[in-house]
Formats: structure tokens, C-alpha cells, sequence
């Protein structure tokens, strides 16, 4: 939807699932456009929408499940966020709005899988924190805060 403030100016902008809800969350502006997570018949894919022009960014899981992208975190360049390829799990993501440059930042958690489940993603001065599910944590924390170098 979009909202000038008024009864009247209240209008649909696109309907991307027409099977029902689409739920969009996690709305972030990068790079003049804005981007969310939409569930639509293929559930949970990174959408922008360039004034009206929604369109998916890339289907990161290529097979019949969503790649549920959250987190969505504006950082130098990029757009940062967590999501699930249906190979590695949940892990961290950037993209600059293209699909030929929306990738994999690192597989943080290399049991197959399993993921990282980044549940943080914070921009610290010049360093991207976030707090990620590792292979290496305490046996029954799960979570450590990580470093993880966005560049």
C-alpha cells in the first residue's frame, strides 16, 4: 500500500501474490529504491520496488521453499541481510541491487545446512557486527557475537 496521509490517497501499489497475502516486512531504503520481504507463490524472496517497478532482486533458493531474506542493513555500498539458499542455511547475504551482484558473503556456519542464523546485523563506524549461530560456540549457547568484515 501506498499512504499520502489521506483517506484518498491510499492506494494498492502492485499486487505480488495473488494467491493472498503477500505480508511484506522488513522495509529498508538502499540506493533510491526499496526493498522488503514479500511472501508471494514462490514465499519469502528480497524484492525492491523502484516507484512502483517491484520486481524479485534474485531467487537465492533456487528450490521450491523461500530464501526468507531479513536483517536488511545498509552498509557502505551494499545491502546486507540473512538468507537461506536451501544449501548452507541461513546466512549472511549482500547485494547492490542487481542479481549478478547479489551473493553470498560467507558461509559462517560450514555445517551443511544448518546456517548461521544472523538474528543481529549492526553497522558499527567502519565494521559490520553481527551475532550469528556458529559451529564453534559453547556447547548450549549456540549464539557468539561475531565480527564479520562487510566490504
Amino acid at each position: 500500500m501506498e499512504d499520502n496521509g489521506t483517506a484518498g490517497g491510499t492506494a494498492l501499489v502492485k499486487d505480488i501474490n495473488l494467491a493472498g497475502d503477500s505480508s511484506p516486512s522488513g522495509f529498508k531504503v538502499f540506493n533510491n529504491a526499496l526493498y522488503f520481504s514479500p511472501t508471494t507463490a514462490l514465499p519469502h524472496r528480497a524484492v525492491e520496488d523502484r516507484r512502483h517497478g517491484t520486481v524479485q532482486v534474485k531467487d537465492i533458493n533456487l528450490g521450491p521453499g523461500g530464501s526468507d531474506p531479513f536483517r536488511f542493513t545498509v552498509f557502505g555500498t551494499a545491502l546486507y541481510f540473512s538468507a537461506d539458499d536451501g544449501v548452507t542455511g541461513p546466512e549472511l547475504w549482500r547485494t547492490d541491487g542487481t542479481e549478478g551482484n547479489t551473493v553470498l558473503v560467507k558461509d559462517i556456519n560450514a555445517n551443511p545446512g544448518t546456517g548461521s542464523l544472523v538474528s543481529e546485523l549492526t553497522v558499527f563506524g567502519p565494521r559490520c557486527i553481527s551475532r550469528p549461530t556458529t559451529a564453534s560456540a559453547a556447547p548450549n549457547c549456540g549464539r557468539q557475537t561475531a565480527r564479520t568484515q562487510c566490504r
